[in-house]
């Protein structure tokens, strides 16, 4: 069951992530990119359980696909529900494009009074901060309002770790 959640929250990441445009260009070099932090210590199980319920396990690091990008998923003990945030560089341009790829799937909702700029997609909250996009998905049984008010909850500890 936490296998299924965790395909489940990387699908919906993997549609949130920078480069996918028609035209992508030349994308930045490794070197060239800010240290991306450690997604894991953006927030603590013990924060995650309160939002979510139930006790949560230790994050378990992931890397993504493009240059940068590092993932952690929290898993709740006994239960299929999973949490994950991802971290990666991005500057205006990365912004965008993350905005214009989630709506070709999905609506678009900003959100005011997180970071540089906010939106949620597909039931992930994504947040421009400084050289920073996050995602941020809570998963589990829950109404896409239950969602979006368990990953609101969240990222304002996430970010003031970033």
């Amino acid at each position: 069951m936490l296998l299924a959640a965790a395909v489940a929250a990387t699908v919906a990441l993997a549609a949130c992530l920078p480069g996918r445009s028609e035209d992508p260009g030349p994308g930045p070099e490794a070197a060239d990119l800010p240290p991306t932090p450690d997604p894991c210590l953006l927030l603590t199980p013990d924060e995650i359980a309160a939002v979510q319920g139930g006790p949560t396990e230790a994050g378990m690091e992931t890397f993504g696909q493009a240059p940068g990008h590092r993932a952690c998923l929290f898993g709740q003990q006994d239960s299929p529900e999973a949490t994950t945030i991802s971290v990666f560089p991005g500057d205006d341009l990365g912004w965008q494009d993350t905005i214009d790829d989630v709506e070709l799937n999905f609506e678009v909702e900003e959100i005011a009074g997180l970071g540089d700029a906010a939106f949620i997609g597909a039931n992930v909250l994504h947040v421009h901060k400084g050289q920073f996009i996050i995602t941020l998905y809570a998963g589990g049984p829950w109404t896409d309002s239950e969602r979006k008010a368990k990953v609101l909850e969240l990222a304002p500890k996430a970010l003031a770790r970033l």
